[in-house]
C-alpha cells in the first residue's frame, strides 16, 4: 500500500513539473514576441539587417530584383557588333625609354645573326604592345610619342652607321620607316614573294597592324631568323 502511494505521488509530481516547464517556456517565447513587436526600434533593426543581407546577396550575384530596366542585359539579342571597341592608352614613355638600350645591344652584336634575332624580337614586342592602343600617352598629344620613338631609332642607326637590313642569298629582311610617313615596316622577301608587317596610327591615332601573311609574326619569322646564315645587306 505504501509503495503504491509513493509511486503515484512521484508520477503526479513529474507530470506537474512538466506542465510547469511547458508554461514557463511558452511565457518566455510570448515575452520575446511581445518585446519585438512592441519595441519599434528593435523591430526596425531586424528589418534593416534582413534588408541589408538581401541587398548584399543581390550585389554578389549581380542581380537586381527591382524593376529598373537600365541594369538589365539582353543576352539573346546583343551581339559583338553592338559593342563599340575600346582602347586603352599605352605608356609610350616606357617603350621609348627602352629602345636606345635595346638598339645599343643590337649594334654591338658580334654577328649579323644575333643582331637580326634581337631586332626582329624588338619589332615583335613593339607590335604586341602597340596593337590597338592610342598612339600617345594622352590622346590629345596625337602621335608625338610614336614619332619620337621612330626618331630615336633612326638617330641611333645614323650615329652608328647601322642599317637594319639583312640578306641571305636571295632572301632579305629590312626594318625601316616607309618614306616620311609614320609607318614602320618589317619586310621579308625570298626573291619570289614579299611578306610584310606594318605598324602605324590611323586617323584617330589608334595603332593599327597590317600584314599580308596568314601566319602570326612569330610563326613566320622564328624559323627564318633562327636558321642563321644572315649577313648585313650592302
Amino acid at each position: 500500500m505504501n509503495c503504491r502511494t509513493t509511486s503515484s505521488r512521484k508520477k503526479f509530481f513529474q507530470r506537474g513539473q512538466g506542465l510547469l516547464e511547458y508554461a514557463l517556456l511558452m511565457g518566455f517565447v510570448g515575452a520575446i514576441a511581445l518585446f519585438i513587436f512592441s519595441d519599434g526600434s528593435f523591430s526596425a533593426s531586424i528589418k534593416n539587417v534582413l534588408g541589408l543581407a538581401s541587398d548584399n546577396v543581390e550585389a554578389a550575384v549581380g542581380y537586381n530584383t527591382s524593376d529598373d530596366e537600365e541594369n538589365s542585359f539582353d543576352y539573346e539579342t546583343l551581339t559583338a557588333e553592338d559593342v563599340a571597341p575600346t582602347y586603352k592608352t599605352l605608356n609610350w614613355q616606357q617603350i621609348i625609354f627602352g629602345v636606345p638600350g635595346t638598339y645599343s645591344t643590337i649594334m654591338k652584336s658580334d654577328t649579323p645573326d644575333k643582331a637580326l634575332v634581337s631586332e626582329t624580337n624588338l619589332f615583335g614586342q613593339i607590335l604586341s604592345m602597340t596593337d590597338g592602343h592610342l598612339a600617345s600617352t594622352k590622346a590629345e598629344d596625337g602621335t608625338k610619342d610614336w614619332e619620337a620613338m621612330i626618331a630615336s631609332m633612326e638617330r641611333m642607326q645614323a650615329e652608328k652607321n647601322f642599317s637594319s637590313s639583312y640578306s641571305r642569298g636571295e632572301e632579305s629582311i629590312a626594318i625601316s620607316r616607309l618614306g616620311n610617313s609614320n609607318t614602320v615596316q618589317i619586310r621579308y622577301t625570298d626573291g619570289k614573294e614579299v611578306v610584310y608587317w606594318r605598324l602605324a596610327p590611323d586617323a584617330n591615332n589608334v595603332m593599327q597592324v597590317q600584314t599580308n601573311s596568314n601566319k602570326s609574326y612569330n610563326q613566320f619569322f622564328a624559323p627564318i631568323v633562327n636558321s642563321g646564315g644572315w649577313s648585313y645587306a650592302k
